[in-house]
């Protein structure tokens, strides 16, 4: 799952992208990791424009999480907008050693 800022997880409670992802996990059969971490906290994604988004995610996120990153992974988010956050979760886990990185989102948001 992409991780969620800590501020965000503590005030709801939950992270969406982990439920997600234990969900399709148990429904594919497939192991779900924490090999990703959250090493910058930035604004709300909500309401930013596309480029905002690419510069508040580039450096959010690193490998690192409580398990090794595997050769293959899937990426497992609630929402997708621009893909900037998919995009930089992607890029940490190559980072990390992973050779092919997909991803699964829930929604995805349009304009208009």
């Amino acid at each position: 799952p992409v991780p969620l800022a800590g501020g965000r997880e503590r005030e709801r409670g939950f992270n969406q992208g982990a439920l997600i992802a234990g969900a399709l996990g148990r429904r594919w059969g497939l192991p779900v990791r924490g090999c990703l971490r959250r090493v910058r906290e930035g604004p709300p994604q909500r309401g930013a424009s596309a480029t905002a988004r690419v510069r508040q995610a580039a450096a959010a996120y690193a490998p690192g999480g409580a398990d090794p990153v595997p050769p293959r992974a899937v990426l497992v988010d609630d929402v997708r907008t621009t893909g900037a956050t998919l995009a930089a979760c992607a890029r940490a886990l190559r980072h990390g050693g992973a050779e092919s990185v997909g991803a699964v989102c829930f929604a995805r948001a349009v304009r208009g």
